[in-house]
């Protein structure tokens, strides 16, 4: 016959084990925390990355026009001094101030020059 464990001794086995599932949950908690705070981070990373992203592309693009139009203007009038392109967003309401100021100059050889000397200095 085999012998089985009286009920006292069951008992205190039990109280040893007592609260174990409290704190497997707790613990699946804390990883489950840990896991949404980063993810939210990584989120808000991303959405930084693409806002900065569109800003550089809306610069560049501005200024490449800004050239070409300062070029074309050369071209067409020979007048080679300076100019201000501003150049709204597309896509934007007008009323919001999107806008790109591109300053078009020319560079005088002399200019040209004291910028070449101080580079090599």
């Amino acid at each position: 016959m085999a012998s089985n464990p009286s009920a006292p001794a069951r008992r205190r086995a039990r109280r040893g084990e007592a609260g174990s599932a409290y704190m497997i949950v707790l613990l699946v908690l804390v990883v489950l925390t840990i896991l949404a705070l980063s993810l939210a981070f990584l989120t808000q990373t991303e959405v930084q990355i693409g806002g900065n992203e569109r800003v550089t592309n809306r610069v560049f693009y501005a200024a490449e026009s800004g050239i070409a139009a300062a070029t074309a203007r050369a071209l067409v009038t020979a007048d080679y001094k300076a100019h201000v392109y501003t150049f709204a967003d597309p896509g934007t309401v007008a009323s919001l101030g999107f806008t790109e100021t591109v300053d078009v100059s020319p560079v005088s050889r002399s200019e040209r020059l004291r910028t070449r000397r101080r580079d090599k200095s």
